[in-house]
């Protein structure tokens, strides 16, 4: 295993030694004062139980895909989707299965994704899911990356909706506490408000 070594900042916080950071305030002293960085940074901490209706899952030890699959398919009557785009062939046809059993579904996502030869437009429609390519008027993208289900639980974290959801260092975390719901939902109406709807690709 490689040594890093790390100073610390006169502000605080741990810097790797080479930093311009541990540079500026490099003397005899803080050299002498620094550490191997796995001291501090490889020793993990107790886990500590999760409050009641909160949920972390971290990719690729977990199948953060399936997990998003196994949300809509369970929920009840709606699904709101706010992301940058989609291209997951399981997560697509679980949408698809959403709107097949008449629940209600509503897919916000950027207009113009950066991603050649983009089809998530194309197959929200085969699979008649509405959806709203969004636009904003000041062109910044829409890259949100969140779900609502059933206005009682959201999953939001860094995962795009792409096949390598399953394969990237990713996380997820799952709120059922009504306030975190309840921000989640109001930000989504505003979204949907505020955009400007754009004609799909």
């Amino acid at each position: 295993m490689r040594a890093w070594l790390i100073c610390l900042g006169l502000a605080g916080g741990f810097f790797p030694i080479n930093s311009p950071v541990c540079a500026q305030n490099l003397t005899p002293a803080t050299a002498a004062a620094a550490v191997p960085l796995a001291r501090y940074l490889l020793a993990p901490l107790p886990e500590l139980e999760l409050p009641a209706g909160l949920e972390v899952h971290f990719a690729p030890q977990e199948d953060l895909e399936q997990l998003l699959v196994r949300a809509i398919d369970g929920a009840r009557q709606e699904i709101l989707v706010n992301h940058y785009l989609i291209t997951s062939p399981a997560l697509l046809a679980a949408l698809g299965r959403a709107v097949e059993q008449k629940k209600v579904v509503l897919v916000l996502l950027d207009a113009a994704p950066a991603v050649r030869d983009y089809q998530g437009f194309t197959e929200l429609r085969r699979r008649q899911v509405p959806f709203v390519p969004v636009r904003r008027a000041s062109g910044r993208w829409n890259n949100n990356k969140y779900l609502i289900i059933d206005r009682a639980r959201v999953l939001v974290g860094t995962a795009d909706l792409t096949p390598r959801i399953a394969l990237n260092d990713e996380e997820i975390m799952a709120f059922e506490e009504p306030s975190v719901v309840i921000a989640f939902y109001n930000h989504f109406v505003r979204s949907a408000l505020g955009a400007e709807p754009a004609p799909a690709p």
